[in-house]
């Protein structure tokens, strides 16, 4: 519905202003995105999927690797929240 969206433009227009130019920061703006989008669907088990699969430490390292980032263990430490 129209609040569904209004909650997705939100993040959207947040991600906008986040430094994405660093693995860290294009990592919080992705996943704050497409979270909204989950949290969207009102759905809580879909949520907790969504949260348990983003938390995961190798999610991180392999996004980091897409910057180019070492497949080392203080990358992933620094992707964390």
């Amino acid at each position: 519905g129209v609040a569904a969206a209004k909650h997705v433009t939100a993040a959207i227009n947040r991600a906008a202003s986040m430094d994405v130019d660093t693995p860290l920061g294009s990592y919080q703006a992705n996943r704050m995105v497409h979270r909204s989008v989950v949290e969207a669907a009102d759905n809580k088990i879909l949520l907790e999927l969504f949260d348990d699969l983003w938390s995961r430490g190798r999610a991180h390292q392999i996004y980091a690797n897409c910057f180019g980032g070492a497949d080392d263990h203080e990358a992933a430490r620094r992707l964390r929240w």
